[in-house]
C-alpha cells in the first residue's frame, strides 16, 4: 500500500468515525434526559408513598376511640367534670 492510499484511507476512516460520533450525540442527550426524569419520578413516588403511609396512620388514629380522645384532648376538650391540666 502506498503512502497516498494509506493517507486517503485514514482520512476516510477518521471522517466516518467523526460523522458517527456527531450523529450519535442527540440520542445520548435524549437518553440522559430520560434517565434524569426517571430518577425524579422515582423520588416523587417514594415521597408520595411516605405521605400515603402517614395519612393512613392518621386515619387509623382518627378511627380508633383512643386516637379520637387523644386528638380531642390535644385540641383542648375535657370530659365533663374534669379540670383542664395547667402547664
Amino acid at each position: 500500500m502506498t503512502a497516498k492510499k494509506f493517507l486517503g484511507t485514514t482520512v476516510l476512516v477518521v471522517a466516518a468515525v467523526s460523522t458517527g460520533l456527531a450523529l450519535s450525540r442527540k440520542p445520548w442527550d435524549i437518553y440522559q434526559k430520560q434517565k434524569q426524569a426517571a430518577v425524579e419520578q422515582r423520588q416523587e413516588m417514594v415521597e408520595s408513598e411516605a405521605r400515603r403511609a402517614e395519612l393512613l396512620r392518621q386515619e387509623a388514629e382518627v378511627r380508633s376511640s383512643v386516637g379520637r380522645e387523644r386528638l380531642a384532648r390535644k385540641a383542648g376538650f375535657v370530659k365533663p367534670g374534669e379540670e383542664p391540666a395547667s402547664e
